[in-house]
């Protein structure tokens, strides 16, 4: 990954470098914002996809699955819906 733009604690954009299929100048951008709570809320973004197809569905349930490494974070058992 290249880092692109890096605004520590706000932002942070990333373009892929390798031949991975899919991945080669595709952006990854994460947005930081702490909301009146205190609490940091991370906006997620992988764009640049050409089409829906072949690798993106592969690679969209990869970044979901990721996505569970929040709840160990905060605490909590992946998979477990937490209100609050």
């Amino acid at each position: 990954m290249h880092i692109d733009q890096l605004e520590p604690g706000k932002l942070v954009v990333w373009t892929a470098q390798h031949d991975m299929p899919g991945w080669k100048g595709k952006k990854i951008r994460f947005d930081l914002n702490v909301n009146e709570n205190g609490v940091t809320i991370v906006n997620f973004n992988h764009s640049g996809w050409e089409s829906m197809e072949e690798p993106y569905a592969m690679i969209n349930t990869t970044w979901g699955s990721l996505m569970y490494i929040k709840q160990y974070v905060e605490g909590k058992k992946p998979g477990v819906w937490h209100q609050g």
